[in-house]
């Protein structure tokens, strides 16, 4: 065979290669806006009526129907907000979104390593595929909860994202942890809330935000919004 015809065919390959690698990225990120779209994150846009949340707002009680209760016994539903007895952190992720992948194994994990704090899965899809999802792939020690569940201020923008709620009910993570120790430092901050530093007192982290709290010891990312108008007698806390 002469130099040209090989020449050929290996060019030939390393381009059919090169499609197939073009094919299965576009097909990734067809399967997460697919995937959020389903969850109705980018169908359509937020309602401006619809309340903002943020770090400290008070949550009333809300009842979610569980899709599966992750064999804890918690009958049809979960309360959250208000008075609780133990913290809550609630993880949106949607099975074929890229960022969002190893999320349920680091749930099951996470959850049997804290079982002071309520982890619970929420599943960024439309009903009925939430459903057979849940069915399909229940997660030991974690509730299961459609997206569709959540009140509307509770809706994430994109996936994966987490919503932490302190045990007075206050919203202590705001964020979105794609990691094991990400999920772990979500769950600590929920446990360890101190809310009376509040409103103007952050944690910034590399996945979100979240309010200060006990047995969180990283002093380089604690930091101090200060108030529009502050009071001169109050000392203020400078970032660290």
């Amino acid at each position: 065979m002469s130099t040209v015809w090989i020449v050929s065919l290996v060019l030939a390959w390393a381009v059919i290669a090169l499609l197939v690698v073009v094919v299965l990225s576009l097909l990734r990120q067809l399967g997460e806006v697919r995937a959020q779209l389903a969850a109705g994150v980018l169908a359509t846009p937020a309602d401006p009526e619809d309340e903002g949340l943020a770090l400290y707002d008070p949550l009333d009680p809300v009842s979610l129907p569980l899709l599966h209760d992750g064999g804890l016994g918690l009958g049809p539903s979960l309360t959250i907000g208000g008075t609780m007895e133990r913290p809550v952190l609630l993880v949106v992720h949607a099975p074929g979104c890229e960022s969002c992948e190893g999320i349920e194994d680091a749930l099951v994990t996470i959850a049997a390593e804290r079982p002071d704090t309520q982890v619970v899965s929420v599943l960024g899809l439309g009903e009925p595929f939430a459903r057979e999802h849940a069915d399909q792939h229940p997660l030991d020690g974690v509730p299961t909860v459609a997206f569709d569940a959540l009140p509307p201020r509770l809706h994430p923008e994109s996936t994966p994202s987490v919503v932490g709620l302190a045990r007075e009910g206050q919203v202590a993570v705001l964020g979105s942890p794609s990691t094991t120790p990400h999920l772990r430092e979500a769950v600590a901050a929920c446990d360890g809330a101190v809310l009376v530093a509040g409103p103007d007192s952050i944690r910034a982290t590399v996945w979100g935000e979240t309010v200060p709290a006990w047995g969180v010891t990283d002093s380089l990312d604690v930091v101090h919004v200060h108030p529009a108008d502050p009071d001169p007698e109050v000392p203020s806390l400078e970032p660290r």
